[in-house]
């Protein structure tokens, strides 16, 4: 659930982020700096994804594996920024980051389910659902008119949304989201003892 929220995020950004920059700092502004806002939206995106993985891997008594990754990630990423800063500037510097969370959240996800058998099929959901998402970020990118973005948003909410509830999300994500107050108070009440056997 937390990734289908992240995804509806990264959409409103990317179908909107130039217009809020060209209200917010100017039509100039807005032009330079678009295409960047988008790679490090994505970047963000991925990134979150993997902070999941990454606390698996944590509780599986792995934490030197995060560690040695991102050691090996070090060296590529400053080679890989250094170069696409050179040649592309700024946009260069969005694609190092995107490429490195991206590769960064793969490595994540694959380390876990190595670790924990019991989350191999959340990671193939992911994926499902992570192929499922893209044709809409690129869509979002493609969008240059703020009419044209408004009803994409609410196609997207219209077709997709649906295709999430009874696709996506599990009956105990639909409990929660038909009543967040009265679910969170029941999972208090659970006690200690079933929730480990759970």
């Amino acid at each position: 659930m937390t990734t289908l929220l992240l995804a509806g995020v990264a959409v409103g950004a990317l179908a909107f982020g130039q217009f809020i920059l060209h209200f917010w700092l100017g039509a100039a502004f807005a032009h330079e700096s678009t295409t960047v806002l988008h790679l490090l939206m994505l970047g963000v995106f991925a990134n979150s994804l993997a902070q999941v993985p990454f606390w698996q891997i944590q509780a599986a008594s792995r934490p030197d594996l995060p560690a040695k990754i991102h050691l090996i990630e070090l060296p590529c990423y400053l080679l890989t920024f250094w170069v696409l800063t050179k040649n592309y500037g700024i946009n260069g510097a969005g694609i190092a980051w995107m490429l490195r969370t991206t590769i960064d959240a793969a490595v994540m996800y694959w380390f876990s389910a190595r670790l924990l058998a019991e989350v191999r099929p959340f990671v193939r959901q992911l994926l499902w659902l992570t192929i499922s998402v893209c044709p809409l970020f690129l869509i979002s990118v493609l969008i240059k008119n703020g009419i044209a973005a408004t009803v994409f948003a609410a196609v997207v909410c219209i077709v997709f949304l649906p295709v999430v509830w009874f696709w996506f999300l599990t009956e105990q994500e639909r409990a929660l989201v038909r009543n967040p107050v009265r679910f969170l108070i029941h999972r208090q009440q659970v006690p200690l003892a079933e929730m480990r056997n759970s």
